[in-house]
């Protein structure tokens, strides 16, 4: 194991390593993690640094005795949040007094004008802590999940590349059916596609047959996958923690159990975010500002924070606007103003705001009142819904029955 590199003499070496009859104070340390290596530089409560050391990252017990040394205790660790983080958080738990993960994004900001290095960035971790910053703007530290919830987030991700996946492969069937001029079967599965490929397989060259049943192949193991993800993700949805927050959301039009647990994994605790246009702008649902005096500037969305989310809420508005006259009305006012996309994209905001005080015990949902039952099946399409109430694309707006305007 390398030796600490100390830079204030044998009495500063002596302070640290000693006897231990001083009084114990608070170290920092900064960690700048790479997949290979990771450099740690560490600063006492006055900001001065005293070590610097680059470790291995293979080298696991090499680690684990680097930070268990007792002239480095107490000491609080400040890594850069980074994909892997986890084996590193797993590894030191119980073993620091504080363990604390960095968002790379707000610490770019604090970026000093000199060579980048990664013991720079350790050392910047570590002064920025130190210092205080992290206590004074809480946008600097991320949220690290437990155990239980970062695998339910495993699932639910794994889930979403699973899906994607099945998209793909549904595209390239239809290409290969426009390229015959055939429509195909109205929903490609691996069994619908097979069976239209004894029918009709006759209609295609060998190679594009061989493709056909390939993707037919794919399919059929992808189908297989996804409904074993989903298995594991409805036992997590009977954990208690996380059972009632389910039966809460999806009391919401549009919200199922697959759109409930990406919600709960991605988020976690609902209750972290005083406001719901704190949970808004976490997700990147909201616009970027541009302010100065008494002229602001609205942008598109920042996009920030988990992709997942934006994504399952946006399908979920557009179910719930089939099936809820509330978030029907809110759609249709911002659609003739501004076009169908924003529109979704504000209803999908709605129901995360929605989500937030529901979780949080603030509000109950109620389903809106109509007299018109057939608008509350899920089966109505939106463009008969649409004809129904818009003269046009979306023009002069007549009243349909059980439906007000008013909101």
């Amino acid at each position: 194991m390398g030796n600490l590199i100390i830079y204030r003499g044998a009495a500063w070496e002596e302070f640290f390593c000693g006897s231990g009859n001083q009084e114990e104070k608070m170290n920092y340390l900064g960690v700048d993690l790479h997949k290979d290596s990771m450099a740690v530089v560490g600063c006492d409560e006055v900001g001065r640094i005293f070590l610097k050391e680059r470790l291995a990252c293979k080298c696991i017990h090499r680690i684990e005795r680097f930070f268990l040394q007792p002239c480095l205790h107490p000491c609080t660790v400040v890594v850069e949040a980074i994909g892997f983080y986890h084996w590193l958080f797993d590894l030191l738990e119980g073993k620091v007094a504080r363990l604390i993960l960095a968002n790379p994004v707000e610490i770019r900001k604090y970026a000093w004008n000199c060579p980048k290095t990664d013991f720079r960035d350790a050392t910047k971790l570590a002064e920025l802590f130190c210092s205080g910053e992290f206590e004074r703007n809480k946008s600097l530290q991320c949220f690290v999940p437990d155990k239980t919830l970062r695998t339910f987030r495993e699932f639910t991700r794994t889930r979403r590349h699973l899906i994607c996946h099945h998209t793909s492969l549904v595209n390239s069937a239809r290409r290969i059916f426009l390229k015959h001029n055939l429509p195909g079967p109205r929903v490609i599965t691996a069994s619908t596609l097979e069976n239209f490929l004894r029918r009709f397989g006759g209609r295609f060259p060998d190679h594009h047959k061989k493709f056909l049943y390939t993707i037919s192949e794919n399919l059929f193991h992808n189908e297989r996958q996804t409904t074993a993800i989903e298995r594991e993700i409805d036992k997590f949805l009977q954990i208690r923690r996380f059972k009632s927050v389910c039966e809460r959301l999806t009391s919401i039009p549009g919200v199922g159990q697959m759109v409930a647990a990406t919600l709960i994994s991605e988020i976690g605790d609902f209750s972290r975010f005083p406001t719901p246009e704190k949970l808004a702008g976490y997700c990147g649902l909201v616009p970027k500002v541009w302010q100065s005096d008494n002229t602001t500037r609205y942008g598109r969305l920042t996009k920030k924070g988990p992709l997942d989310v934006r994504k399952v809420l946006v399908n979920a508005a557009w179910v719930s606007i089939r099936e809820e006259g509330k978030t029907r009305r809110i759609f249709y006012r911002i659609a003739k103003r501004a076009g169908r996309k924003k529109a979704i994209v504000a209803v999908a905001r709605k129901l995360l705001v929605w989500s937030w005080y529901l979780v949080t015990g603030k509000e109950k949902w109620e389903l809106s009142p109509t007299n018109n039952l057939a608008e509350r099946k899920s089966g109505v399409t939106l463009m008969r819904l649409l004809k129904k109430t818009t003269n046009g694309y979306f023009g002069s707006v007549n009243k349909a029955p059980g439906l007000t305007y008013s909101d």
